[in-house]
C-alpha cells in the first residue's frame, strides 16, 4: 500500500492497498502527496503557517538574547561572525527608524 489514482491535475484523489486499472501507481507510505491527501492539505498548510510564525517569534528572542549576552560582556559584538554583526546593525537601525516614524506600529515591548 498504497496505490494511488490521480485527477487530471495530477492530484491524489484515491488509495488503494491492491493496484486496479485505476489505482496503478505505486507510492511510499510516507510519500508528502500521501501525508497530505491522508492529513488534509490546509492542516499541512496552517501547520506550515503557525511554523512560520514561530520562526518569526523566535527569531525575535534569539535577537533579543545576543544582545542580552552583550551587554553582560560574556561575548562581544566584535566576535560574531562579520554577517551577524552586519545582519543586528541592520536590524537595530531599521527598529530604530521605525520607532521614530510617526506611523510607529511597535508596542513598547518591541522597542530597543
Amino acid at each position: 500500500m498504497p496505490y494511488i489514482q490521480r485527477n487530471s491535475d495530477n492530484k491524489i484523489i484515491s488509495l488503494k492497498q491492491t493496484p486496479d486499472d485505476e489505482h496503478e501507481e505505486y507510492c511510499s507510505p510516507t510519500h508528502i502527496e500521501i501525508v497530505e491527501f491522508l492529513t488534509g492539505s490546509s492542516e499541512l498548510n496552517d501547520a506550515k503557517e503557525t511554523l512560520s510564525e514561530s520562526d518569526q517569534d523566535f527569531t525575535r528572542v534569539t535577537e533579543d538574547l545576543i544582545n542580552l549576552l552583550i551587554e553582560k560582556n560574556i561575548i562581544l559584538f566584535t566576535e560574531l561572525p562579520t554577517v551577524v554583526q552586519q545582519k543586528m546593525v541592520a536590524r537595530k537601525k531599521l527598529r530604530s527608524n521605525m520607532h521614530n516614524s510617526p506611523y510607529n506600529f511597535l508596542d513598547d515591548s518591541e522597542s530597543l
